[in-house]
């Protein structure tokens, strides 16, 4: 005899039909952006947007969202030259405000000339997301300190969101 925890758990889709709740997580690619990169950029100035990803929770009871954002940042030094850059990830949603959710900082130093590209991956677990509303997760660059010497790119950028129901871990 099977007692009622037994029945399969459904869950509404994207494009809201019944789906069996094994359907979670599911994943959404976002949109990179080629900008021009700033020689300085101070906190104060408008921040570079560099990759962003839209996920709708209106169809999820308890989400969690997992955003990874990676890149090539290449690092272009001479003689005691640093780059320090700093990341920013925000959300943004309709039935909200802006958050910045996580700031990331990045620096390199040699002594030495070098020219040196390096895999960057940040990971944001957003257990709290804005329930049923639509959510804009942003990576941006707010600030760029250079030494006179230096110089930096940021290639191959790539942002994803995996959204979860809470209730399925």
């Amino acid at each position: 005899m099977k007692n009622r925890s037994d029945k399969p758990k459904l869950y509404i889709n994207q494009e809201g039909s019944i789906q069996p709740k094994k359907q979670f997580p599911f994943l959404k690619c976002g949109v990179a952006f080629s900008p021009r990169l700033p020689l300085n950029l101070d906190p104060s100035n408008r921040p570079i947007v560099l990759t962003s990803v839209s996920i709708d929770t209106k169809k999820i009871i308890n989400p969690a969202v997992l955003i990874t954002y990676s890149s090539f940042v290449t690092s272009i030094l001479r003689e005691e030259a640093f780059n320090s850059l700093t990341f920013r990830l925000v959300r943004s949603c309709k039935k909200g405000s802006r958050k910045v959710l996580q700031e990331y900082p990045f620096r390199r130093e040699f002594g030495s000339d070098t020219n040196v590209k390096e895999p960057v991956v940040y990971n944001f677990c957003d257990a709290s997301p804005i329930k049923k509303s639509i959510c804009t997760y942003t990576l941006e660059l707010v600030s760029v300190q250079l030494s006179q010497r230096s110089m930096y790119d940021i290639t191959n950028k790539s942002l994803t969101a995996q959204m979860y129901n809470k209730h399925d871990s």
